[in-house]
């Protein structure tokens, strides 16, 4: 009995090593694209490693913001734990005229086909001044964070 109890506890320690070394790897990506509740068209690919772009279109065309890279990038769920939701950050966004703004962006991915998908925007001014918050679900796209 007490050997069966050591071979299973060995196993669940084993295990959970390997939870925890995959989690600490990190991973994943945050892929999509559509229009926000503002009216702007998005598109976005944001991956662990810092890579990817973010692009940003005003509704009218008036703002143009595209991103190269992130700061930070992280995957958690949403508030009742039950969809993906992904956080991003960026310094390295600029806009058609050459203004640099920084991105704060999170993703909650409910499922497919992406009708119900969230996204809340804020681009600042390099004043600290909010020039975008643009919240709400994405129609006519979808997010896909795995």
């Amino acid at each position: 009995m007490v050997r069966r109890f050591s071979i299973v506890a060995g196993f669940v320690v084993a295990l959970t090593a390997l939870s925890v070394v995959a989690a600490l790897a990190g991973g994943g990506q945050t892929n999509g694209n559509g229009t926000t509740s503002a009216g702007a068209h998005l598109g976005i690919n944001a991956k662990a490693d810092l890579t990817g772009n973010f692009q940003y279109q005003a509704a009218g065309g008036s703002l143009n913001i595209h991103c190269h890279g992130y700061d930070f990038y992280v995957q958690t769920t949403s508030a009742n734990g039950q969809y993906p939701k992904s956080l991003v950050n960026s310094h390295n966004c600029f806009d058609q005229d050459g203004n640099q703004y920084f991105l704060h962006a999170e993703f909650v991915d409910e499922g497919e086909p992406g009708t119900r998908d969230k996204a809340c925007i804020t681009f600042k001014a390099a004043d600290g001044s909010v020039a975008v918050l643009d919240c709400g679900t994405i129609t006519g796209g979808n997010i896909q964070i795995h």
